[in-house]
This record gives structure tokens, sequence and C-alpha cells, in this order.
């Protein structure tokens, strides 16, 4: 496992907690503190949620507050309000003291000593609660996931956007335009796929009595070292890169990193990580990305584009700040009776045009009634789909001998019986 020095990181966070300037110590209006709570997230974070500088900033699916106030500072507030909560609660304390995350890197190291007799049983575990979450059937979705005690490579992933990517050939400014909201589209996929991640990391509670199995110890040890890392994003102003802190020159660490394989005959879900939590993160992850693969553009050149204008380490910080917000927005706006398949809904909302897409998203997170029915008409669409599917399994359990097909009913009027990836409906993957 590489050196992570937390004492610098816990240094860090108190020069720069404690020299706060004049503007700091006024009044921030965007952000809504609890009165409760003398716990502030860092002034730099503060500005570029008021400049709206961070990289979603300006992204079409945000809707508009109605005030001065940005519809991400309304995301960030009930997030940090949460986690101080939350840290709070899982470390028994009044007051967040910044020293505690000196004991962070004790708690993994505890961690992962505790886990390294029993990584196998809490490797399948992590798999089958993913699989159970996301209803991923193992014929059709093969998931691979592995505790590991070294250094977790982040090879092949850009730090920064790439500032000049190959541009396709577009031949209008309306092109140009659409190609632009692509780029926000997949910016804010991400920042879906990361907050479901965020919020799933805290899976391991449905599995306590198994994890009391391994050790008693676990379950409190999880809590205080992800709600920690979780508050840490609002503390370092600079820390990027990793599901377990962050990998940049304030000492921070990769804890975990996840992705697709596509080369074989199925999808293959591919994480790595140190500890058990950070390995449902991405397997979530994972899961999630594979359901939003065709939400990008058709043409190879246009997808290549958005990916190296929207995927790199630098906006996983605040897709890991503001995307947990956004997904409990999403969660929050499903009815009750449509729970089970929120990623059905995930999948279809992925696949929408961008301009339909975010005019979705913006009517869905403002909370309007238009939103929700919105919402509500999706759900009844995939419930349908998905009583026809059930409906043509089980005629399909007859088999073709006992039917009567006439001539014009075949298989496949292309004569191709070997699809490719872009034949396939993913939603197909997950049952």
């Amino acid at each position: 496992m590489s050196k992570i020095d937390i004492k610098k990181i816990t240094n860090k966070i108190l020069k720069e907690t404690h020299a706060v300037d004049s503007e700091a110590n006024r009044l921030v209006e965007g952000i809504e503190y609890d009165p409760q709570h003398p716990e502030k997230m860092h002034p730099h974070i503060e500005k570029e949620l008021r400049d709206d500088s961070h990289h979603l900033g300006g992204n079409k699916s945000l809707p508009r507050t109605g005030t001065e106030q940005h519809y991400s500072e309304k995301l960030a507030s009930k997030r940090f309000k949460d986690l101080v909560t939350k840290v709070k609660r899982y470390w028994g304390v009044e007051v967040v003291d910044p020293r505690m995350a000196m004991e962070v890197m004790q708690l993994l190291r505890q961690a992962m000593m505790i886990e390294k007799d029993h990584t196998e049983q809490l490797e399948q575990l992590a798999i089958d609660l993913v699989r159970e979450e996301f209803d991923i059937p193992d014929d059709q979705v093969d998931i691979e996931g592995k505790l590991v005690q070294g250094q977790i490579s982040g090879e092949g992933m850009q730090q920064k956007p790439k500032e000049n990517p190959e541009m396709p050939e577009l031949e209008t400014e309306e092109d140009h335009d659409r190609l632009n909201s692509e780029v926000q589209k997949r910016r804010m996929l991400n920042a879906i796929m990361q907050g479901a991640a965020k919020k799933g990391h805290y899976m391991f509670h449905m599995v306590e009595e198994e994890l009391e199995s391994i050790d008693p110890r676990l379950i409190g040890i999880y809590g205080k070292l992800m709600s920690m890392t979780d508050l840490t994003y609002w503390m370092i102003p600079s820390m990027a890169g990793g599901s377990g802190g962050g990998d940049d020159d304030g000492g921070g660490m990769k804890g975990g990193r996840e992705y697709l394989d596509l080369s074989g005959d199925k999808p293959k879900i591919v994480a790595e990580a140190w500890i058990f939590p950070v390995l449902l993160n991405e397997l979530i992850k994972g899961s999630m990305e594979l359901l939003a693969a065709h939400g990008l553009p058709e043409d190879e050149r246009e997808a290549q584009y958005v990916i190296d204008k929207a995927d790199f380490l630098e906006s996983e910080v605040w897709d890991m700040r503001l995307g947990p917000g956004i997904w409990e927005k999403f969660i929050d706006a499903i009815d009750g009776n449509s729970y089970d398949i929120k990623h059905f809904l995930y999948y279809e909302i992925a696949q929408m045009p961008a301009n339909e897409f975010h005019e979705f998203m913006k009517e869905l997170l403002s909370g309007s009634k238009k939103g929700k029915q919105m919402l509500t008409d999706l759900a009844n669409d995939v419930q349908a789909d998905i009583k026809k599917r059930e409906s043509d399994e089980v005629l399909g359990s007859y088999g073709d001998d006992d039917f009567d097909y006439g001539d014009d009913d075949v298989m496949d009027p292309d004569g191709d019986d070997d699809p490719d990836i872009d034949d396939i409906d993913i939603s197909d993957l997950f049952s």
C-alpha cells in the first residue's frame, strides 16, 4: 500500500481552516448553514460555488432558483449538513475537529488488517449486494470485485479535460451546440453515477450480521472512515481523484477504481478497492456506467470527443460533492410503487437526446409537478415494457415448435445471428 501522509493532510486542513480572511468570515448567503452546527466548508469551495466556476457550473440540467443562489449551492448546503450530522453520529462527537482526520489512516489500516483473512467472503458479499440492488442476472453480466493491499493504479485516467481533442466534422452552429449539450449531459451523468456510488458505500449496513460474524468492530470502523472521508472533500479544495480520498499534492490516496470490459461475450464490470465499502462504491459506479453506456452519441468520433471533454479526474471531486444530492433528488421524485425500477428509469433517462435530457432533469431537480409527472409517465412506460417482456418470456418458454410461424416471421431479417454491442439493448442485461 502506498504511503499516505495523513499528518500532512491534517495540517493542511488546520492551516486553511484557521487562516480565514475577512471574506471567509462574512455571511455567505449562498450556503445555508445549520445554526446548530458550527462547522463550515472551506472558503475556496464556497467561492467556487458562489461563482459557479466548478465543472458542473452552468450545466443545462441544473434549474434556476429564482434568487441569486445557484442550484449547486442548494445541493451543497444540504449535502454538507447531512455529512456533518453523519460524522457526529458515527464518531459520537458534538463538534467535528479537523484533527479527527489523523485517525483515518489508522482506521484504514485496522479495516484492512481485519479484512485480509476474509477477502474472498467480502468480495463475494459485495458482488451479491450489487447484483441484488441492480437485479443483474449471472448469465448476462460478469462482475469481478477484488480487495487489494497494494497501490491502485490510475493508469488511463486523464487528470484534466483534453484541451484540443479531435473535433468531429460538424456542419452547422446547431451541430456545435448539440455536441456541447452532449458534453454537459455526460458530465451530469457522471455526477449521478458518483452520487449513487457515494450513497451506496453505506450499504454495508445491509449485511451487518455477516460483518459482525467477521469482526464486531468493522461496522463502526467503516462508518467512521467513510463519513470522515466524505466530509474531507468539503475541507480540502484540491482533493481529487479517488474513492477513498484524493490523489493530489495534498498526500491523498486512491482507494479504488473500476472499468467496463466489453471484449468478451458479455459485459464485465471490474472493480478493485482497499476495503469493502469502497469496493461497493466502485461496483455500483461500474453498474451505473454500464446502464449509461448507450447515453453517448452514436457517432464514434462525437462519442470520443464527449469523453475527452467530460471524463477526467479533477471533475470527480465535484461529482462526489454534488452527485449524491442529485441522485437523492432523483430517488425522492420516484413514486413508491416505482422504486424497484429506479435503475431502469436511469437507463431510459440516460438514453434521451441531450436537450431532452437536460429539460427532463431540470424539471425533475426543481421538484416541479411537471417533472414528477414526466417521471411517473416514464415509470408507467417502463413497467408496461417489463410486463410485456415477462409475458413474452412465458410464451417463449413453450418453444418455437409449439407455434405456427408464418413465412414472414424470421429471427434476423439481415441474416446475421451475431449482433454486435450496438445491437444489444442494455436493459435486457438487467432483469
